[in-house]
């Protein structure tokens, strides 16, 4: 079960890894006009807030002290992996939406 698990994990890991530098290397869309960089600013901020407050939630909880090392590693890097990818798929579609308009 825990092998299974640790698999799991492992993919999520490399998926994410992929996700997020596919959207930030592939996608790169800077505003051109004061709207859109205010509408970037707009987006960005609240994105900054998001992942500030949901790493100080995801790292801060009492359980994790029990765990080992590395699973603590391993368990932060999977949940920033899927912070960042969140964060990065909303302003993609913020963007996108955007430059499209």
């Amino acid at each position: 079960m825990r092998a299974i698990l640790r698999n799991l994990a492992a993919w999520a890991l490399c998926i994410g890894l992929v996700m997020c530098w596919g959207i930030f290397a592939f996608y790169p869309n800077l505003p051109s006009s004061a709207a859109g960089w205010a509408v970037a600013v707009l987006v960005g901020v609240p994105l900054a807030a998001f992942l500030e407050i949901g790493g100080k939630w995801v790292f801060e909880r009492p359980f994790l002290e029990r765990w080992p090392t590395l699973a603590r590693i391993a368990y932060g890097v999977v949940a920033m992996v899927l912070l960042v990818g969140a964060a990065g798929s909303v302003a993609l579609l913020v963007m996108s939406w955007w430059t499209a308009a």
